[in-house]
């Protein structure tokens, strides 16, 4: 039914439908990082609201300003800006720049949030608490067999006597289930190292010294196994990667004689 008093002439009707149905903005503290759903905050920081604060109430004594002087930033903001460098790869004034911080409180930020996720590390990086070593180990050697004090790495690496890398060109059918077994047992880390780097994007090329550098991603393997124990939600990971690095340093002839002997042994 129209009305012809109003000055727009609008069914009567129609408007009170849309004053019943209209959402009332809500403003949120940009301040507050926890002020946001978990899905804005798992894109940016890789973790929910819920596991944002567990990981407050977890650094919180590490981290926290004795004072509340000239603006110190509260242990939500830290333990955020400190994930935004770990979620991105991005440079420490981008960080700045969406966090509305300056680069110098981005660097220190990150520091010692990396310090106090790395005093964590025999807490959170351990094997499985529940099953004895040795039955372990007994997991991984059924995958390709026993090769004991043997390191495995691709062919980044070279061929050492503790070291070994897969053959560039195996021939023979010794040497093509020698390589098939080494690439088997490397998968599974190599996945994990993927999933790693998906959810911290920074580890795919990090811009500090190599000190700084192995706090970091220290610091992402206990972020990533606390992720995983709150079931946080996982990364999407590329199937189709390359996990193999090109050869970057010739391999030492007492490794490649140790490899043809493994070779020579096991898979002949």
């Amino acid at each position: 039914m129209v009305c012809p008093l109003l000055d727009d002439v609008v069914d009567e009707e129609v408007l009170i439908l849309r004053r019943a149905f209209r959402h009332e903005r809500v403003f949120r503290d940009r301040a507050d990082p926890l002020a946001f759903s978990d899905e804005y905050l798992t894109e940016r920081y890789r973790f929910s609201g819920d596991g944002i604060r567990y990981l407050c109430r977890l650094l919180g004594p590490n981290i926290q300003h004795r004072t509340a002087r000239s603006h110190a930033l509260t242990v939500p903001q830290m333990v955020c800006v400190a994930l935004r460098f770990f979620a991105s790869s991005m440079f420490l004034y981008s960080v700045g720049d969406a966090e509305n911080l300056n680069k110098a409180t981005i660097c220190r930020t990150i520091r010692n949030g990396s310090l106090a996720m790395k005093s964590l590390v025999h807490i959170f990086i351990t094997f499985p608490g529940h099953r004895r070593f040795i039955h372990i180990k007994e997991e991984f050697y059924k995958i390709a067999g026993e090769f004991s004090g043997v390191l495995l790495g691709d062919k980044g690496y070279a061929c050492e006597t503790f070291l070994m890398t897969p053959l560039t060109d195996p021939q023979t059918p010794a040497q093509q289930a020698y390589n098939h077994a080494h690439a088997k047992t490397r998968a599974r880390i190599e996945m994990t190292f993927g999933l790693l780097k998906s959810r911290f994007q920074c580890l795919h090329h990090l811009r500090v010294s190599p000190d700084r550098a192995c706090d970091v991603t220290v610091a992402c393997t206990v972020l990533h196994n606390i992720a995983s124990l709150r079931k946080e939600r996982a990364p999407r990971v590329a199937l189709d990667v390359d996990w193999d690095n090109a050869a970057i340093f010739p391999d030492n002839r007492n490794g490649r004689l140790v490899r043809e002997q493994y070779i020579a042994n096991y898979f002949s």
